[in-house]
């Protein structure tokens, strides 16, 4: 497995819980194992799970840190940020773990383990599932400090430069219920699933002109531009007025200037056509002033009610509800 994430998911699972997993998957129990599946594994542990029911041997967990800019010493680089990130390692096989080809690699809960850079990774000439988490982008491009359209480029070139792979089964994860990927950054994924069913869109020199004008637009938006962020999506809106990320883009600095009225129609109409904008609530009632907190409360509530099974949205709303 190619494992592209900011997050390991390796945190323990008791052996009475993979016991009981392991009876499901015999007894073939798919419905029970779907709808039961949140009281076993979570994004935390759900690898952990899979090495202990041997669905994966091998794991190359690809991460978006400058760990490996000096190779002499990664390896303890590497080490530290594991140990740092609490994500309930076993201390003793981290630190066992050796530098191999620019892969930190050792034994992990019973399977081999490769911490690599993009840059790093070995060509894996067996049948491999990839799985590639939204969250990997925003992380990668303030690392590099390049904006997240050049950190999509350049992670399919260093992927791909002088290696192929044999991708059995490819899956792209939003995050958006552990809380890893923003709403904002939802349209990476979109741009993560058409790229991949066109190659020739990573390759070519100059991207789809919809990727740019998302790109420019949440660059401006990091540069505190709101006003400016409205002027230039007013074109781009008329020629794309379906895109949901240009419509979310567009919805941030009505917030930001509290617009929040005309936010939340925008809000309202994005959440009926794509349930994951429903996130942009949570998003965007972080964004509001602190003496606005019925507005605050206004969009939190909106959240509840178009995502009321959503653990995510619900410790939000106990948290705001406990700071007012």
């Amino acid at each position: 497995m190619i494992h592209v994430s900011p997050y390991g998911a390796f945190a323990g699972i008791p052996h009475h819980t993979v016991k009981k997993l392991m009876n499901i998957i015999k007894e073939k129990k798919g419905v029970q194992f779907r709808d039961s599946r949140e009281k076993f594994f979570n994004h935390s542990n759900y690898l952990y799970a899979a090495m202990q029911l041997g669905m994966v041997n091998r794991i190359f967990w690809v991460i978006p840190y400058r760990l490996f800019e000096d190779l002499p010493l990664a390896g303890e680089k590497i080490k530290e940020f594991i140990h740092e990130s609490d994500a309930g390692f076993d201390k003793t096989e981290i630190d066992e773990m050796k530098m191999v080809a620019g892969c930190l690699a050792g034994n992990i809960s019973d399977a081999e383990v490769y911490i690599c850079s993009p840059r790093t990774l070995p060509e894996i000439r067996e049948p491999a599932l990839l799985t590639i988490d939204v969250s990997f982008f925003p992380v990668y491009a303030s690392e590099a400090r390049i904006s997240k359209l050049r950190a999509l480029k350049w992670f399919f070139d260093y992927m791909t430069l002088r290696r192929t792979f044999r991708v059995k089964h490819a899956s792209i994860s939003y995050s958006m219920e552990s809380g890893y990927t923003d709403a904002i950054h939802l349209y990476i994924g979109e741009e993560l699933v058409e790229g991949m069913g066109n190659p020739h869109i990573l390759k070519s020199d100059s991207p789809p002109e919809l990727w740019q004008l998302r790109d420019q637009a949440e660059n401006m938006l990091s540069g505190g531009e709101d006003e400016l962020v409205e002027e230039f999506l007013t074109e781009p809106l008329l020629q794309y007025p379906d895109d949901p990320a240009l419509r979310f883009l567009g919805a941030v600095p009505k917030v930001r200037l509290k617009h929040y009225d005309q936010a939340l129609t925008l809000m309202d109409d994005l959440c009926k056509g794509n349930k994951r904008y429903c996130y942009g609530y949570v998003y965007l009632a972080g964004m509001i002033d602190e003496k606005e907190k019925e507005w605050e409360n206004i969009f939190m509530r909106k959240a509840l009610d178009a995502l009321p099974e959503s653990n995510y949205v619900r410790e939000k709303s106990s948290s705001l509800v406990k700071q007012n």
